[in-house]
């Protein structure tokens, strides 16, 4: 019994090594046409729309940000790196996560019942992570249900320093023998409409915040997912760390290159900076050379990964040429869990930032990569 666990094990591990070469081989591409999506819906949100507009920006946000964790979340598997805690009121979560399924719901014989703990207080999580755990259960008990109508049943209940999200259907419910292995990765139920994929990634994402996640489920009785996950609080820290987080005001303006080959990443990024900075945008690393070389800069933003000259050499030049702007470097990277990327960003000592980012956090690293200066 022994030796068959191990075998099980061994052959799981191998297969989330190679998800997570597959999905890496591809993340790169895919953050980089997520990150203009991202950028430009939060800037059109600062500008006076009608509330139906801005709704309509809203869920381009939400679904590119959705989008984003999914990779994210996916190379986790095999590269496991740490998630973003914010205050977070999970009710508010879930009724989003509802709100992407409404259509569905309307147009079905499924009815809906929703129950939140109005008293909910919040909790530090990651918000997309979490997000994605709430709309994978969801969905699963719609599509068990689907077919011949049903009963969908949210509740969240806090008990002391916990809290509970309950998810039930009446669907055609999961057979005794597949209880046990429903969280496995690429164990699934649904043949070759489902990817196996959902339920390991939601357990992982809530052992990670230090939850449970469970199920309960008879054949012809449906169905009922349990979280559990705990309340925690933020420290001071947190609070302070934002505070000097912000752009310094010093005499004119600072002078930023962008060394970016996506065109659209480019014209994101220098739209995002040039409502603060005096931003110049070059499309490779030689072009960022030249640019250095006849006029400076007072930061260089890089991407890593860029064709001939790419972001490490361009590094390299600037130690060699321009060692005033050693720290005076952000990069940006769809490419984070690449081991020997994640390995030289850490050894520069430089600020980095993970595509596809929220415009708040590549100001406030830019701003703070000024702060330090």
């Amino acid at each position: 019994t022994k030796l068959r666990e191990t075998h099980e094990q061994l052959v799981r591990s191998e297969k989330l090594a190679s998800l997570g070469e597959l999905v890496a081989g591809v993340a790169h591409e895919l953050n980089n046409k997520l990150l203009p999506v991202l950028a430009y819906s939060q800037l059109l949100k600062e500008q006076d729309f009608t509330d139906d507009i801005l709704r309509y920006i809203d869920t381009i946000e939400k679904s590119a940000a959705g989008a984003a964790a999914v990779v994210s979340s996916l190379l986790n598997f095999a590269r496991p790196s740490n998630s973003k805690r914010d205050p977070v009121n999970l009710n508010t979560t879930m009724r989003e996560t509802l709100a992407l399924l409404d259509y569905k719901f309307r147009t079905s014989a499924v009815e809906v019942d929703v129950r939140l703990d109005e008293d909910m207080p919040q909790t530090m999580a990651d918000e997309k992570q979490i997000s994605q755990v709430f709309l994978n259960l969801v969905n699963n008990a719609f599509q068990a249900m689907e077919a011949s109508g049903g009963k969908l049943t949210v509740r969240s209940i806090c008990e002391a320093d916990r809290l509970y999200f309950i998810v039930s259907d009446t669907g055609c419910g999961i057979p005794k023998e597949n209880l046990t292995k429903i969280f496995d990765p690429f164990f699934s139920t649904k043949g070759r409409g489902g990817t196996g994929l959902g339920l390991s990634v939601s357990y992982g994402l809530i052992s990670a915040h230090e939850g449970e996640i469970s199920v309960e489920s008879a054949v012809g009785k449906g169905a009922t997912f349990k979280i559990q996950l705990p309340v925690t609080t933020a420290d001071s820290a947190r609070e302070s760390e934002t505070e000097t987080s912000a752009s310094p005001t010093r005499g004119g303006r600072f002078r930023v290159l962008v060394a970016e080959d996506d065109p659209d990443c480019r014209s994101a990024v220098t739209d995002i900076l040039r409502m603060e900075y005096d931003v110049h945008a070059a499309e490779n690393g030689e072009e960022a050379i030249a640019h250095l070389s006849a006029n400076g800069a007072d930061l260089v933003v890089i991407d890593c990964m860029m064709p001939g000259l790419n972001g490490f050499e361009l590094y390299k030049w600037i130690l060699d040429n321009r060692p005033d702007l050693r720290e005076m470097v952000v990069f940006m990277t769809g490419d984070i869990f690449v081991p020997e990327i994640k390995s030289f960003l850490e050894t520069t000592g430089c600020p980095y930032i993970t595509k596809p980012f929220a415009m708040d956090d590549f100001r406030r690293t830019v701003g703070a990569a000024f702060a330090g200066s």
